[in-house]
């Protein structure tokens, strides 16, 4: 694979090489009329999740007009490297970039697309323990 672009959220095609599931686990987040619908959620970002997001949590439905959303492990500890942590502290980094209706994102520890159009995405979560699942995700959403 090509080494990344430190402020550009890897391409669509960058995100084939990322295939693996990060969990078993599936769920569907709606809020105000908004749902997302997630599968291959890792076990403890899903027992997260029914806490943080419980008045908003189900089963997914597989109907309607959610967002589909695959999760996956990437082989890396993160898209960005975090400052170091006894360094002085930063902003939180996140790019994006809009090309042709598809929206993708890249913090330290997450890259996704997601293509409002065809309703359909990905989320790609690396290994690091700098940024927590839990915070990576809440940025994504």
């Amino acid at each position: 694979m090509t080494e990344l672009d430190p402020r550009m959220p890897p391409s669509v095609e960058a995100f084939r090489a990322w295939t693996r599931p990060a969990g078993p686990r599936a769920a569907r987040i709606e809020i105000s009329g908004i749902a997302v619908e997630f599968e291959g959620l890792p076990e403890a970002l899903m027992d997260r999740m029914s806490v943080v997001y419980a008045p908003y949590l189900s089963q997914p439905t597989a109907q309607g007009r959610s967002l589909k959303v695959r999760m996956c492990k990437a082989p890396l500890d993160y898209f960005i490297a975090p400052p170091p942590p006894t360094g002085p502290g930063e902003e939180y980094r996140m790019y994006t970039a809009l090309q042709e209706g598809v929206f993708r994102t890249m913090s330290y520890r997450l890259a996704s697309w997601i293509d409002v159009r065809r309703r359909e995405g990905a989320v790609v979560l690396a290994s690091g323990d700098a940024d927590p699942a839990p915070r990576a995700l809440e940025n994504f959403l």
